[in-house]
């Protein structure tokens, strides 16, 4: 079976030529047949980067005005035919020997697995030790198997499916990932990729780790400070109230649940939590009204959308 490569980017073509590079330089296996890089929300530099590096790597460029990761990963998929899907981001830099990890022995021939490898981190600057686990792995990395966790999902910059099955699960959901409401990552509902592999397992699906098949993963400065930190704890809370089922018995007000009118309530006063206090304290303080508050935007988009 074919492996072809998703790379959804938006106005990062710096990062894309990094990543584009890493994978021309990658040991390609005889199963590896092509790299589908889908720009999404406009045109940028994009296209330039991939016509450079066209003559080492063979790729497939496309270039959609409309904006979304989800969208994007969605028309890909439809694209590739009875394939491999292996999904990376635009930021990350692949080792020598990841595409052979993904192809050896009958792993692509493995219809109900889920496939993924160590992530790991390139720093711009790290963050402060406190923070660390109030950061997703994206940020701070999972080099080891994360089936053995309880969360068992691979890191959407580094994970492979069939592209049929995924599509029969019903692919990406649209309504949450970077663009789904507006431009650009920060202000959307996050967790797309896990959702996505969430609905695979609940079909029987199996992931499997791959210790060989290693990416890195960039991180800038600014993902590393706690009011990043807070406002993704908010993009989580919005993705859990789209994709909830708030069922026709529970007590709401303006079709939001009254518990997060209550959390928001209760939490407002974090926002003037003394300066004096320590930043892990002022943090925790302020974490639930952020919470709070991407409960009450998810709730009232899904309202707004009640087909989807």
């Amino acid at each position: 079976m074919l492996l072809r490569i998703l790379i959804p980017t938006h106005n990062r073509p710096r990062l894309l030529e990094r990543t584009l590079e890493s994978l021309a330089a990658a040991e390609h296996p005889p199963e590896f047949d092509r790299v589908m890089v889908i720009e999404n929300g406009g045109a940028s530099h994009s296209r330039r980067v991939c016509e450079q590096l066209n003559s080492r790597l063979p790729i497939e460029f496309a270039s959609r005005a409309e904006a979304g990761k989800s969208r994007a990963l969605q028309w890909g998929l439809r694209r590739i035919g009875d394939s491999f899907a292996l999904f990376l981001d635009d930021d990350v830099r692949v080792a020598p020997n990841t595409l052979v990890a993904y192809s050896q022995g009958e792993r692509l021939n493995e219809s109900d697995a889920i496939l993924g490898g160590p992530l790991l981190i390139d720093y711009e600057e790290p963050p402060p030790r406190w923070l660390l686990p109030y950061l997703p792995r994206s940020v701070t990395g999972c080099p080891g198997d994360p089936t053995l966790t309880g969360e068992p999902y691979f890191s959407g910059a580094n994970f492979g499916v069939h592209a049929k099955l995924l599509l029969e699960a019903g692919g990406f959901d649209e309504r949450i990932g970077p663009g789904a409401r507006v431009p650009g990552t920060e202000g959307n509902p996050t967790g797309q990729e896990s959702e996505a592999q969430a609905r695979l397992i609940a079909l029987g699906c199996k992931p499997k780790f791959l210790p060989e098949a290693k990416v890195w993963h960039y991180v800038p400065r600014d993902r590393c400070t706690p009011q990043w930190a807070l406002h993704r704890a908010e993009r989580v809370a919005m993705s859990s109230a789209i994709r909830a089922n708030q069922g026709h018995n529970r007590r709401s007000l303006a079709r939001v649940p009254y518990w997060v009118w209550k959390d928001l309530a209760t939490s407002l006063p974090a926002l003037t939590a003394s300066s004096v206090m320590r930043d892990e304290q002022r943090f925790l303080l302020r974490r639930g009204f952020y919470a709070a508050r991407g409960y009450l935007r998810g709730y009232r988009q899904q309202s707004s959308h009640p087909d989807d």
